[in-house]
């Protein structure tokens, strides 16, 4: 906690500071309100509030630093959907961004850019389904004639816990429904990504990243007494209810790109290992993860009819048959259950992490008052997306509700319908409906459940 408070007042201060030398000094808020219903046909409707006030700062010093800010406050009730752990109610404010931004173009012969971003900013990988996180570290960008190198190192464990999603462990998840805990889990975060823009018209990306668990180390910074006790490697006493450490490795590759005039693509893979313990003759024994994700999706554009889009896509994330939960929950061998770093929603209604899942999307969008010629008109655009759930093994996933033992694998279809308007440049309007059609491994006749909302969002 001491060392929490001393960030914040270090960097508050020298934001203080910084924006009194600065060449400019710009301030503005972001207010977001979203309030909807989500239920079952056979039971009553709940309330789903979500509430975001952001006040954000930037101040320019020359024409190559750049200091940012952004302060945010949030507010949640207990939601339980499909797919969504319950989370109790949160009321909590965060640095969402504090960092120092440096960008030197051509600072020499054959670098064509360097950048570097310190303090607390967002990492993320190219397709943000693995790893999608605010966090402190350091971020470096180079260009060259031919590719762009990013390389990138941050720990999370000065976060309030309400910021992230990170739930890699049984003590990550004890922690998250702990309200002693006030920080987020204490992970070291490395990336590194090698981009090429053009080759044969296409993008190729190949990325690595790794997250290693700092529970019961130096950089364990943010850790009460309170928070969750872990195993250790070579324990003899078996405890049942804790889990140990857990690290994971991504080793990623994109390409996407037009295939022919208005139809595009992209494809991406990850291949993860990972270490874990395991209770083995005796004691606790190091344990190796190997899994993968998987994913093509295509898009084709036609701005002239309306300015239509449909798109498609298949995603695959690798489970284990043998898992009984999609954290540690591998009791004996190499686990083969994707696990990612952060949890992303894909889907309105039923939204689990992605272990143990495969899914086929298609969606059509289009702004259907374009002929109008006004602005609002212009600006009003609504999507339809429909998704089909499956599990590739009859192992754990996310979704509460499965019934025990149900070998089933078809997991349900969901409708989503999205309403999009700007009716001034400061005000967003987003009316989403979504109902989810459970499937088998939900038992013999499970209810249709059901989401809608409402977001205003207003910028100053």
């Amino acid at each position: 906690m001491k060392g929490a408070l001393r960030f914040l007042v270090v960097v508050l201060m020298t934001s203080a500071a910084g924006s009194a030398f600065a060449a400019s000094f710009d301030v503005g808020d972001l207010l977001s309100n979203s309030t909807g219903v989500q239920g079952s046909v056979s039971g009553s409707p709940s309330l789903v509030q979500n509430d975001l006030a952001q006040l954000w700062m930037q101040a320019a010093f020359g024409d190559s630093i750049i200091l940012n800010g952004q302060l945010g406050l949030t507010y949640a009730n207990a939601q339980t959907g499909f797919g969504n752990a319950l989370s109790p109610q949160v009321l909590a404010v965060d640095l969402n961004t504090l960092n120092l931004q440096a960008t030197f173009p051509q600072p020499q012969p054959g670098v064509s850019l360097y950048q570097y971003t310190l303090g607390r900013a967002t990492v993320s990988d190219f397709s943000a389904l693995v790893l999608s996180q605010n966090a402190d570290g350091l971020s470096m960008t180079f260009g060259f004639p031919v590719a762009s190198l990013n390389v990138a190192m941050a720990y999370t464990g000065l976060l309030l816990k309400p910021s992230t999603t990170i739930v890699l462990s049984r003590a990550d998840a004890a922690d998250s429904v702990n309200p002693a805990v006030l920080f987020a889990p204490p992970r070291l975060l490395e990336a590194l990504q090698l981009t090429f823009p053009a080759v044969f018209g296409q993008r190729i990306i190949l990325q690595a990243i790794a997250q290693e668990d700092m529970r019961g180390t130096v950089l364990d910074l943010a850790t009460p007494a309170k928070t969750s006790e872990i195993v250790k490697l070579g324990q003899t006493t078996q405890d049942p209810t804790l889990g140990g450490p857990v690290s994971t490795q991504y080793f990623g590759l994109e390409l996407d790109g037009p295939i022919v005039g208005a139809l595009y693509y992209d494809a991406y893979g990850y291949l993860q290992t990972g270490q874990f313990l395991q209770y083995t003759d005796g004691s606790y024994q190091q344990a190796g993860q190997l899994a993968y994700l998987a994913s093509i999706g295509l898009r084709y554009y036609a701005p002239d009819l309306l300015f239509s889009a449909v798109g498609a896509k298949l995603l695959f994330a690798s489970g284990d048959a043998s898992a009984t939960t999609v954290v540690e929950g591998k009791a004996a061998g190499t686990s083969s259950a994707f696990t990612p770093i952060t949890n992303a929603t894909i889907a309105y209604v039923f939204s689990p992490q992605l272990t143990n899942i495969a899914y086929g999307e298609v969606s059509y969008s289009l702004k259907p008052l374009t002929a109008i010629r006004a602005a609002l008109a212009d600006s009003l655009q609504t999507q339809v997306v429909a998704d089909v759930f499956l599990r590739p093994t009859p192992g754990a996933t996310s979704a509460p509700g499965i019934v025990a033992g149900n070998t089933d694998l078809y997991l349900g279809t969901e409708v989503d319908l999205v309403v999009t308007a700007r009716p001034v440049s400061d005000i967003g309007l987003t009316l989403t409906a979504g109902v989810f059609m459970p499937g088998s491994a939900f038992g013999a006749a499970p209810a249709i459940q059901y989401k809608t909302g409402l977001e205003v969002s207003i910028s100053i």
